[in-house]
């Protein structure tokens, strides 16, 4: 019975502001720590996500316009492969396994940047940016490879 007299206390005073409590606590102490608990309870002031999201936009544009590339240019051209050694066995095993694979990558990018950016960092926004470049410049890459008369 007392843990849920507490709970209920403690519902009704995180739903209280701290200029609310002056009244009920007289000594100077007690509202310091009221105003310490409301303060912790209260979310942090938002920042507008829009420049977030239009970075995720632009990295998983950019990461399909790569992968999409690829498989496209492998279609067409029986002798060209995957030139990254570190993609070239996921490529082989086909579009899913290399989808897993990069937006896993861009989804973890996406998280310490959205960590970043929750923190107000003004360079959260540097490693995406530089993973989106990244993946358009090998997806122009591989249409550039498939104007290449073959040699």
């Amino acid at each position: 019975m007392r843990g849920r007299l507490l709970w209920v206390l403690l519902l009704i005073v995180s739903a209280l502001r701290a200029d609310d409590l002056a009244p009920i606590f007289s000594d100077e102490s007690l509202q310091a720590v009221a105003r310490a608990v409301i303060a912790e309870t209260e979310p942090p002031p938002s920042r507008p996500a829009r420049p977030f999201w239009v970075t995720v936009g632009w990295l998983s544009a950019a990461t399909i316009y790569d992968i999409e590339t690829t498989f496209w240019l492998m279609d067409r051209c029986a002798t060209c492969d995957e030139q990254n050694p570190v993609t070239k066995g996921i490529v082989a095993e086909g579009r899913l396994a290399t989808y897993a694979y990069s937006l896993a990558i861009d989804g973890v990018v996406l998280y310490i940047a959205k960590r970043m950016y929750d923190r107000g960092d003004p360079w959260w926004r540097v490693i995406p940016i530089a993973l989106t470049i990244v993946h358009a410049v090998a997806g122009t890459w591989n249409l550039y490879q498939s104007t290449r008369p073959p040699s």
